[in-house]
């Protein structure tokens, strides 16, 4: 969505293009973390946050050094080429050593199921 927004305009002040780039500079930046912490991993969350951050803070910085502006704030575009390198960067990071969820050695779940005559109660496992 953030490069789309950045196709449609964004660069340029057209609305649409603002804030569909908006919207993926917010799910680019607190998606992911997000999906850490609602999986019980705080830390992981916390951990991901800051390189995100990092890594789309250092990509403006890189590319304002490339960058022809009549001012230092008008270089830092966070839908520009610099924050999206440095986006796609931090989530590659993410997914090779950010993730790796263990399965349990076994789980205990409970299960509900309609009979013909009533219904079955019970708790069920994977061993």
């Amino acid at each position: 969505m953030l490069v789309t927004g950045r196709l449609l305009g964004g660069a340029d002040g057209k609305v649409l293009g603002q804030a569909i780039a908006a919207i993926g500079l917010i799910g680019a930046t607190f998606g992911v973390p997000a999906l850490h912490g609602g999986r019980g991993h705080p830390e992981r969350a916390a951990r991901s946050m800051g390189m995100r951050l990092a890594a789309g803070g250092l990509g403006m910085l890189i590319q304002s050094r490339f960058t022809d502006c009549a001012s230092f704030r008008l270089c830092l575009d966070p839908s520009g080429p610099g924050a999206v390198i440095g986006a796609i960067t931090a989530s590659a990071v993410d997914a090779l050593f950010m993730t790796d969820e263990r399965k349990p050695t076994h789980v205990l779940t409970p299960i509900a199921a309609a009979t013909r005559g009533g219904a079955v109660f019970g708790i069920a496992t994977i061993w």
